[in-house]
C-alpha cells in the first residue's frame, strides 16, 4: 500500500512539474488560437497525457532494471555463489518496494522473480524459517506448478506433515494436480510414513495405485500395515488386504485382517462381490489357523461416553435465569417512570426523609427480603445437591428421552487429533453436518469424525449410501448421537 501510494505521488508532482512548464511555454498560442475562456481544456489534455506517460516510463524504468538484476544472479547463481545471488535478489525485490512499478506492472513482472527465487531457495542446501516461508508461500499461490512441486515433495518427510502449513500445502498440490501420478506417488509415501488414513490421504492413495506396479504394491503393504495396526474391518480396509494378499499370500496378518472383515462388514449391494472374493479366498487357504472370532480387529472403534460437568452447566443456567429477571426487572421501572412514576417516587423520597416509622419500616422489609433470598439460596442449593446425586442409570434415562434423534453415521477414526479436524474441515466445505469426538479403545485414544444425526437406522444407513455413491465418505457406521 505505501508502494501504490508513493508510486502515485511520484506521477502527480511529476506531471505537475513537466506538465505545468510544457503549459506555461504553449499558453501564449493556445490563448491566441483558443482564447482565454476555452483554455482548461487544452490544459487537462496535457495533464492528463503528462500523466500516463510518466507512469509508462517508470514501469518500464523498473521492470527493466529488475530483468537486468534476475540475469545477474543467475549469473552468480551458475558461478556457485549464492550468497552474491540472493544479496542480488533482494535488490530486485527493492525495486518492488521503490516509486517506479505501478500496481498493474508490479503484478505482471513479480511472477517470474518469484518463481526464480523460489527456485533458487529449494536448490539451495541450508534453508531457514525465512526461505522455507517463501518456498510454502509460492507453492501455495501456484501449487500446478509441477516440476517444482515435485522437487519439493522430494526433499521434505514426514516430520514436516505434523505442521498444518505443510499438510495445506501438500493437500492442495495433491486437489490441484490429480493426474500427475509421479507426484501423487511422492505425496503417498509422505501420508504412508505420517499414518495419515484420512479422505484426503485416501483419495491421494487411490490416484497412487494406477501408476507404476512396483511404487502401487509398496503403497498397498504399506497401507495395509497401518489398516492392521489400527485394526480396521470396514470396506476399504477389505479392499487394500485383498490386494496386499495378491502381493504376498503367505502373510498371516492380512489374513487374519480379510477374515475379520468378512466377519464385521454386512452383506450389501455395493459389499457382496468383495465379500464374495474373501471368502472364497479363506475357503481356499489351507495350513493356516485362522481365529473364530477376529476380537482384534473392528469396523469402527465404539463411542467413549461423553464427558459432562453437571456443576459448570447449572451455574451457568443460574446465571443466565438472573440476568434475565434483571433485564426484566430494569425494562419494567423504564417503563414506569415513562408513564408518570417520576412523581410518584418523589413523593415516595419526601414521606422516607421526613417519617421516622417509614424509614423504620423500609429497614426491616429489606432485611426481610435478604433473609428470604438467603433462604431460598439455601434451599435450591440443597436440592441442587440432592438431584445430582441421583444415579447414573437414571441420568441416562433422562438423556435418552431428549434426544429426538438418537443415531448418527461415524466415517472416520484416527489416532491423531489433526487428521480428524482436517477431515472435519473436508466434509464442512462440502456442506455437511460433520463433528468429530474422543473415544478410548485398545488402551488407545481414537478421534472419530461422525455425520449428521437421524431418528432411525434406515435413514441413517440411507444417508451413508448416498455419500457413498458420491465418492465423499469410504466407509460408515451407524452409532448413537
Amino acid at each position: 500500500m505505501i508502494q501504490v501510494v508513493k508510486h502515485f505521488a511520484f506521477r502527480v508532482w511529476a506531471t505537475l512539474l513537466l506538465g505545468g512548464l510544457l503549459c506555461l511555454t504553449l499558453l501564449s498560442l493556445w490563448q491566441s488560437v483558443m482564447g482565454l475562456e476555452w483554455l482548461i481544456v487544452p490544459v487537462a489534455v496535457v495533464f492528463s497525457l503528462m500523466f500516463f506517460l510518466i507512469g509508462g516510463l517508470s514501469s518500464r524504468m523498473g521492470i527493466s532494471q529488475i530483468e537486468h538484476l534476475q540475469d545477474e544472479a543467475a549469473v552468480w547463481e551458475r558461478a556457485g555463489l549464492p550468497d552474491e545471488a540472493e544479496a542480488v535478489f533482494q535488490k530486485a525485490l527493492a525495486v518492488y518496494d521503490s516509486f517506479l512499478l505501478s500496481p498493474r506492472s508490479k503484478k505482471k513482472s513479480a511472477v517470474a522473480l518469484i518463481a526464480q527465487m523460489a527456485r533458487f531457495y529449494l536448490a539451495r542446501a541450508g534453508k531457514n524459517n525465512d526461505t522455507e516461508a517463501f518456498i510454502l508461500t509460492y507453492l501455495a499461490a501456484h501449487p500446478e506448478d509441477n516440476e517444482f512441486a515435485e522437487n519439493w515433495l522430494q526433499q521434505i518427510d514426514s516430520q514436516h506433515l505434523l505442521d498444518k502449513k505443510y499438510q495445506d500445502v501438500a493437500d492442495r498440490i495433491g486437489s490441484v494436480l490429480p493426474d500427475n501420478i509421479q507426484i501423487q506417488q511422492l505425496l503417498a509415501k509422505l501420508y504412508l510414513s505420517a499414518r495419515r488414513t484420512d479422505f484426503p490421504a485416501q483419495q491421494v492413495y487411490r490416484r497412487a495405485l494406477s501408476g507404476e506396479e512396483t511404487a502401487a504394491a509398496d503403497i498397498i503393504m504399506a497401507l495395509a500395515a497401518i489398516f492392521m495396526d489400527e485394526g480396521r474391518a470396514d470396506e476399504r480396509a477389505l479392499d487394500i488386504y485383498l490386494k496386499a494378499f495378491q502381493i504376498d499370500s503367505h502373510n498371516e496378518q492380512i489374513i487374519k485382517g480379510i477374515a475379520a472383515c468378512v466377519h464385521w462388514i454386512p452383506q450389501t449391494e455395493k459389499t457382496a462381490d468383495l465379500l464374495q472374493k474373501a471368502r472364497q479366498l479363506l475357503d481356499g487357504i489351507s495350513g493356516i489357523k485362522l481365529p473364530k472370532i477376529p476380537a482384534d480387529f473392528k469396523s469402527l472403534p465404539r463411542p467413549a461416553p461423553p464427558r459432562k460437568n453437571r456443576m459448570a452447566l447449572n451455574t451457568l443456567k443460574a446465571a443466565g435465569s438472573l440476568l434475565y429477571r434483571f433485564i426484566k426487572t430494569l425494562l419494567f421501572v423504564v417503563t414506569f417512570l415513562g408513564r408518570g412514576g417520576i412523581k410518584t417516587v418523589a413523593w415516595l423520597i419526601d414521606i422516607f426523609k421526613t417519617s421516622r416509622k417509614a424509614r423504620s419500616l423500609l429497614k426491616w422489609s429489606l432485611v426481610g427480603i435478604f433473609t428470604i433470598a438467603i433462604m431460598v439460596l439455601m434451599v435450591n442449593t440443597i436440592g441442587y445437591f440432592i438431584k445430582t446425586a441421583m444415579s447414573d442409570r437414571e441420568q441416562r434415562r433422562a438423556a435418552e428421552s431428549a434426544v429426538t434423534d438418537p443415531y448418527t453415521l461415524q466415517v472416520a477414526a484416527y489416532l491423531k487429533p489433526e487428521h480428524a479436524k482436517a477431515y472435519v474441515a473436508t466434509l464442512k466445505k462440502l456442506n455437511i453436518d460433520a463433528y468429530w469426538t474422543e473415544a478410548v479403545g485398545n488402551n488407545k485414544n481414537w478421534y472419530q469424525v461422525r455425520v449428521s444425526h437421524f431418528p432411525d437406522k434406515k435413514s441413517a444407513i440411507a444417508y451413508g449410501e448416498s455419500l457413498k455413491s458420491k465418492g465423499i465418505i469410504n466407509d460408515f457406521f451407524v452409532a448413537n448421537y
